[in-house]
């Protein structure tokens, strides 16, 4: 039986940039992702519900706040509004001649404020469906609108950097407050205190003001400085900040969350920062009152949950981008997947949640390649920052720590391999075509609680082209290098001598790993093949052929005794290596699949694609074929049962057996047994069709539509036919699968059987006619 394995798990993206919600029981949020809107439980990263439109894409969103109603602005200028808990569409209207960039829906739920490129601001009232108000600031894009919570108020700002204030009563703008902002204004809050209502209002001008409401009037209190930029702004609740003044959260283009009082005009400290080296920014903010924790939103797509309460931080990415490599760390109490994208943080997820995701921060520049030790509590990456870092798991917090780096290469770090039989040296390969082995035994030994630097051991000039892959023997004598030279090359671990070239691919060679159990070596290439090696003779001893793209990454599972292959069609194959013969084939992903692993136990397969999606795949060879021997065994027991049954002539229960086997001939017999022994209308052939259920009416309709093409077998399906019009409902016939496509085909038939006959009831007359007249005729005479 050939290995077989099924879907377990796909990690897609979520979020892939724009407005992001957080619903209120702050375990969903709301996003965008491509062509689509997303509500996602963050728990498990599952999509709930998806609001798609073809060759459409989202420009920005509102939720109302009883969380029912969702709206949606698209770059084809069509507005939608959506039910939350239907998932239906329930209007869509064209209401600017430009693009809308903000909306927002007033606390009753009922009015849609949309701010557009057109200059131009609309209320709808959502339940009627009507414009209610029709605004023009006159002065370029419109970037924000926010309702008063409430006053009959709307605010917006334009690209002329100042606040307008609009009566919903009156029509009209009440109130410009210019001068305030000198950048574009990003985002408004409201808060009513003792003493009036407020509101706050923070802007790229790198100053929060603050401001009192009054009879419909706006008045500056308060100018304050924050030396950054300001994409998010939230109100903290006096019960959590434990303060009684007015304290804010900022986020913005540093990459810092910060703590303002605002009535006191100093800040209250930094909360979380992003690393600088990482270029990264928040793009926005929110509050979660059930979690009492703050959203952050980052550029690099991942949604950072700050709680106010522990000061723990929780990471969800929206979006992996491409998958370049990942590997599996199963060890005491923990069983995780390291996956490298494009990007310079490590992404470290527990297998089974899928959910929260640890970011091992350090590199300078997008991590290539990854490896883990044969402990599991080390891991190895290389970066296009041309080093080499290793990360030691700290048992405790189950956190990676960062342990020792290794600085040496002149360019990207392409490739990395830990010594196989303990942690003593790892190898790396490089773009600068050179490979290096660093000593890490001393170090990681060492009780440092810094992080030190590796050594090299050698320094080889490998190849001509960039290496690709590298790997170590089993028993840390050798190294095996691939590079798109063309060739493969065993070097010895001892002094960095060359043993050996494998030359025979067409094209460069984009992985390479030594067998598990026996002295070979696994190459894959972009002449879409594979090839075992010999270390002996350096000779190829195979060749699997099947692919028809390059085959970007290969290694061995089931302990040797299989091979699995991905390509840059995104095929994920499966070999045998004694038969050289493709076992099974999958449809893995929808671009090229660059990573490949599989963990310890070998009961799984993790493929990572361009198509930024992870797969696990689960090895359920043993089930297909308990599966089968069961089926097998049921089989031969019904069987036995079908052919006692015949012998008895208990055909009643006979027929019902044949179907169950799918045994369209047996059934013919004993339907034809029971015509002729009591014919049609007899109870025992009522009887058997009655004592069918819905899913073997099915079968037998369609037994009976293939009868019906035949002459000879005809009647038994017209008799079948008749005591089912006789005996069923037409809405029950109705209900049983496939009807429809049943009686297209029974029909033409039916009506040529219905043709013969009358022509047969036609002759038979005329024979009767005959007769007649000729015993007339010897009368007469």
């Amino acid at each position: 039986m050939a290995i077989c394995y099924e879907l377990q798990h796909r990690l897609n993206p979520f979020y892939t940039g724009g407005s992001v919600k957080t619903l209120s029981n702050g375990s969903h949020v709301i996003s965008m992702c491509h062509n689509s809107i997303k509500l996602v439980d963050l728990s498990t990263l599952a999509t709930i519900q998806s609001f798609d439109e073809e060759e459409d894409t989202p420009i920005t969103l509102a939720v109302s706040p009883d969380e029912t109603t969702l709206g949606v602005a698209w770059r084809s200028l069509l507005i939608k509004q959506y039910n939350l808990i239907t998932s239906t569409c329930t209007r869509q209207w064209k209401g600017h001649l430009g693009p809308v960039v903000a909306m927002d829906i007033d606390s009753s739920s009922s009015l849609l404020a949309t701010g557009s490129a057109d200059s131009t601001i609309k209320v709808w009232d959502m339940s009627r469906q009507y414009c209610t108000h029709h605004f023009r600031p006159g002065v370029g894009v419109v970037s924000i609108v926010r309702f008063h919570p409430s006053k009959l108020l709307l605010f917006s700002s334009s690209i002329d950097n100042n606040i307008r204030l609009w009566s919903l009563q009156d029509s009209k703008c009440i109130q410009i407050l210019s001068g305030s902002h000198v950048s574009p204004v990003t985002t408004l809050l409201f808060l009513s205190k003792e003493g009036g209502d407020y509101f706050i209002s923070g802007g790229r001008d790198q100053v929060i003001n603050y401001w009192l409401l009054n009879d419909e009037k706006a008045e500056l209190l308060k100018v304050l400085p924050v030396y950054e930029a300001v994409e998010g702004l939230q109100l903290i609740p006096e019960e959590v900040s434990g303060r009684g003044s007015v304290t804010v959260a900022t986020a913005g283009e540093k990459g810092v969350l910060k703590l303002w009082d605002i009535e006191n005009g100093c800040c209250l400290g930094s909360l979380y920062s992003l690393p600088e080296s990482t270029g990264h920014v928040f793009s926005d903010l929110l509050y979660c009152h059930a979690l009492q924790s703050l959203v952050a939103v980052a550029s690099d797509h991942t949604l950072l949950l700050y709680s106010l309460k522990d000061k723990s931080v929780k990471y969800f990415v929206g979006n992996l981008d491409e998958v370049l490599d990942i590997k599996c760390i199963s060890g005491d109490g923990y069983d995780e997947v390291a996956i490298a994208t494009n990007s310079e943080n490590l992404k470290v997820y527990e297998r089974g949640a899928w959910s929260q995701c640890q970011l091992v921060r350090g590199h300078a520049d997008v991590i290539l390649c990854v490896d883990v030790n044969v402990t599991n509590e080390m891991i190895a990456t290389g970066s296009k920052d041309k080093t080499v870092r290793v990360w030691r798991r700290n048992p405790s917090s189950g956190q990676y720590e960062g342990v020792a780096t290794g600085r040496g290469h002149t360019m990207s770090v392409t490739a990395i391999a830990w010594a196989k039989q303990d942690n003593s040296f790892l190898v790396s390969g490089s773009l600068d075509k050179t490979i290096k082995l660093w000593n890490v035994k001393q170090l990681l030994l060492s009780k440092k609680t810094n992080e030190g630097s590796m050594s090299a051991m050698f320094t080889e000039a490998a190849h001509n082209k960039d290496i690709n892959s590298i790997d170590v023997s089993p028993n840390n004598k050798l190294i095996v290098t691939g590079s798109h030279d063309k060739t493969a090359k065993i070097w010895s671990v001892a002094d960095g001598k060359l043993m050996g070239t494998l030359k025979g691919h067409r094209r460069g060679v984009w992985s390479v790993q030594f067998s598990p159990v026996d002295q070979c070596v696994l190459t894959s290439s972009s002449d879409n093949t594979l090839r075992l090696w010999s270390v002996s003779d350096f000779s190829t001893l195979k060749t699997f052929e099947g692919h028809s793209n390059s085959i970007l990454k290969a290694i061995f599972i089931n302990k040797g005794q299989a091979v699995a292959s991905v390509a840059n069609d995104g095929l994920l194959k499966i070999w045998s290596v004694k038969t050289n013969e493709c076992l099974t084939t999958l449809d893995a992903h929808e671009d090229k699949v660059w990573s490949l692993a599989t963990p310890n136990d070998g009961r799984s397969l993790f493929t990572g694609s361009s198509d930024t999606t992870v797969c696990e795949w689960k090895d359920v060879t043993n089930e297909k074929r308990t599966q089968e021997k069961e089926k097998q065994s049921d089989f031969i027991l019904k069987e036995q049962q079908l052919l006692n049954l015949l012998q008895d002539k208990d055909y009643e229960r006979a027929v019902g057996v044949a179907i169950t086997l799918d045994q369209p001939n047996r059934v013919l017999k004993a339907l034809t047994d029971i015509l002729s022994s009591s014919g049609i209308h007899s109870e025992p052939f009522h009887a058997t069709i009655r004592s069918l259920n819905e899913e073997q009416l099915s079968c037998l309709l369609g037994y009976v539509k293939k009868w019906n093409t035949n002459s000879k077998y005809c009647r038994v399906a017209q008799s079948v036919l008749h005591v089912l019009l006789k005996i069923k409902d037409p809405d029950d016939l109705s209900k049983i699968s496939n009807i429809s496509e049943t009686l297209t085909g029974l029909i033409p038939y039916t009506e040529r059987h219905f043709d013969r006959l009358s022509r047969l009831q036609q002759l038979s007359t005329f024979i009767d006619y005959t007769w007649e007249r000729m015993s007339l005729s010897d009368q007469n005479h």
